[in-house]
């Protein structure tokens, strides 16, 4: 094997034991994210009359919730950069092929089909920041009406144990 390959494959062992070593540091955080989660629910039942107490309670446990997604998410991503890696590991070490990609020199007004793509990406990702300004508004919305009928739930399970 040349000079040339085994750099790469030490590169790609490198970045493979930091894909490793990202993937436990996530799973740590996502452990550390559930047990908070599990002692700000545990408040909330410690804290009914609280109302102060339980709104805040309410809030962080939305917010732990949407950061063990996030942590999930970024899981499942590096995984998948794990897997990848460990792919292009085995096909330079076992001297798989692959495929050729057609010279993108040969195609005429290559200039041309460039900027079609440019204006084309440029567009679909402003409409996507557009789409997502929008679902985050609509969420916070949803979340705060949820919280609210939360508390509002509690204090109505609250006032029938007061009258019991």
């Amino acid at each position: 094997m040349s000079e040339d390959k085994h750099a790469q494959l030490a590169g790609l062992r490198h970045a493979l034991v930091e894909a490793i070593a990202t993937q436990k540091i996530l799973d740590q955080k996502l452990g550390k994210n559930k047990a908070d989660l599990a002692v700000w629910e545990k408040r909330i039942v410690e804290h009914a009359d609280d109302e102060q107490v339980t709104k805040e309670a309410q809030k962080r446990i939305v917010q732990l919730k949407r950061t063990i997604a996030e942590l999930q998410a970024d899981m499942m991503a590096q995984k998948d950069s794990e897997n990848q890696l460990k792919a292009t590991i085995f096909r330079l070490e076992n001297k798989v092929v692959s495929p050729d990609y057609p010279d993108v020199s040969d195609l005429s007004n290559t200039r041309d089909t460039i900027g079609r793509m440019e204006k084309k990406i440029m567009s679909s990702e402003a409409m996507a920041e557009l789409s997502e300004d929008k679902e985050r508004a609509t969420a916070a919305a949803a979340e705060a009406a949820a919280i609210d009928d939360e508390l509002a739930a509690l204090k109505a399970k609250m006032k029938d144990k007061k009258s019991d």
